[in-house]
This record gives C-alpha cells, structure tokens and sequence, in this order.
C-alpha cells in the first residue's frame, strides 16, 4: 500500500485545513506538526546548540518539537517529541498548558518526547492546539505563528 504525503501550512489563528486533516485521518494514517522557523532563527539555534554527536548523549530530546497524530482504531495517539531535559507533563501544567484529564499519558521521557492516548472522536482543534502550546513552551528555537502539517495517508 502507498503512503501518499501533503503538506500543509498554518498558523495559529487559521487552523481550518489541519483541523480537517485530522478530522479525516483513517486507521493507520498519521499527521505531523512541526513550527516552520525562519532561517535567521535556523542559524541561531545552530550557534547554541551542542554538535549533534554530543546532543547524542544528552537527556534532552531534538531542539525543534515535533508533533504527531496517529489514528488506531478507536483511538488517537498525540505524540511530543520536545528538547525539555525532565519530564514535561508537570512542567506543561505548571505554564498553563493542561492535558485534560480523560487524556492517558503513556509516556512521559526526556529524549523519547510525550505521548498521549485520546479518545478519536476528541476535537481536533483541541489536539493541535495543545500540540502548538506545548511545542511553543518546550521549543529550543523561538517560533512565531506559522506551523507546518505533513499528512500522511494511505492510498
């Protein structure tokens, strides 16, 4: 079977295509969200980091969060792949960003990121606004309000 891929791009006050995009998502389909930095941000974010070989041995997960969505079933996946060095649920929590308590947290690691189980028919604008809210808290990188989707769907 083919993965089809579509890229979407957003912001944070005009979520109606991913919104749809997740609404849409099939069993074993999948949509990742990443911010879209913009190159000077790129290249400052180069200058602070430690080089890739050493971020290897650090607790600390990528610099720039990912996100991603996953449907199995009756269920959806919400994954977080963030560079916060402690586990980031109590620190989310403390800055505003709730997980809302019918929300099983299966996963909550320095370097292998959040993931959460939801309900499939949980609103989708309530998924993607928590992803962009934590990725925005737990980013390395300074983002702004454009965002970008990679759907991944099967054809």
């Amino acid at each position: 079977m083919a993965i089809e891929k579509r890229l979407i791009q957003f912001t944070d006050d005009d979520l109606d295509e991913v919104v749809t995009a997740v609404r849409d998502l099939r069993d074993g389909e999948w949509l990742n969200i990443e911010p879209y930095l913009r190159e000077e941000d790129l290249d400052e974010l180069r200058d602070r980091i430690p080089h890739p070989l050493v971020r290897m041995f650090q607790k600390a997960g990528a610099p720039i969060p990912l996100g991603t969505l996953a449907r199995t079933g009756a269920v959806l996946s919400v994954g977080l792949e963030h560079p916060h060095a402690a586990k980031a649920i109590p620190y989310l929590r403390d800055n505003g960003v709730l997980t809302p308590r019918e929300w099983k947290i299966k996963q909550d690691h320095p370097r292998r990121g959040i993931v959460l189980e939801v309900a499939a028919d949980t609103a989708p604008v309530m998924l993607i606004t928590w992803i962009v809210d934590a990725a925005r808290l737990l980013s390395a990188a300074r983002i702004e309000r454009s965002w970008t989707a990679l759907v991944s769907t099967q054809r």
